[in-house]
């Protein structure tokens, strides 16, 4: 009798306990899915800009162990921030299957110095800044020629108005060594000229000669230590 009483017992708690281990490898199935990661490239057209200049970029937004654009469609977030941490401008796109484009414009009032852009979704703030993408540019004044001509004595008014523009190799001019320097003239209506100058020190005294060579183009050597 004892037997037959024990025995349903027995049937009833080994099932018990297999629902239960069932039901755990279940929450451990779960907790175990990998977490799908996104992760965003930004180009941009150079790396060096000047006030009123525009930005133009290109984004893709993948997946991040696969490198395959992301297939829905997405919110992304470009933010320009200057060196104390503001963000001086922002600009919210539709990335659509992985890719986004778009340009921004630089205002002539702006700051400049180093800048970081910034570029996110929605889906990457759960994980925190350190999934967003980050990029360094610097912004810089500068004055094209038709704006200094505007700023000399009408004395001066009757001479033509050249635009020289001056392009260092590699974007930048290095103090203490010598530079190659290509350069470019036009008049107003785009046309190149052809010039003659020179190149002077911070003491005003010449470095070297330059003159264009076609349609106001040419090239030249210079020290670190001039001022064009």
């Amino acid at each position: 009798m004892k037997l037959i009483k024990t025995t349903p017992l027995f049937f009833i708690s080994f099932f018990i306990i297999n629902a239960s281990t069932a039901q755990n490898s279940g929450l451990l199935s779960q907790s175990q899915a990998p977490v799908t990661m996104e992760k965003v490239y930004l180009q941009t057209d150079r790396d060096f800009y000047f006030l009123s200049d525009t930005i133009w970029f290109k984004a893709y937004l993948l997946e991040r162990l696969s490198l395959s654009p992301v297939s829905d469609i997405q919110n992304l977030y470009f933010e320009l921030i200057d060196s104390q941490g503001k963000i001086t401008q922002k600009q919210v796109l539709l990335c659509e299957y992985g890719q986004a484009s778009g340009r921004m414009m630089i205002p002539d009032t702006s700051v400049t110095g180093p800048f970081v852009i910034r570029a996110y979704t929605d889906y990457q703030k759960n994980f925190g800044e350190e999934m967003f993408f980050h990029k360094t540019i610097r912004i810089s004044e500068v004055k094209s020629s038709f704006d200094i001509e505007s700023e000399k004595s009408a004395a001066n008014s009757d001479r033509p108005e050249i635009d020289v523009s001056f392009f260092p190799e590699g974007g930048f001019l290095l103090t203490g060594t010598q530079n190659l320097v290509a350069f470019k003239a036009v008049n107003k209506t785009g046309r190149g000229v052809s010039i003659q100058g020179v190149v002077l020190d911070s003491h005003r005294d010449a470095v070297v000669a330059f003159k264009s060579d076609y349609k106001g183009m040419g090239e030249h050597m210079s020290e670190g230590r001039v001022a064009i």
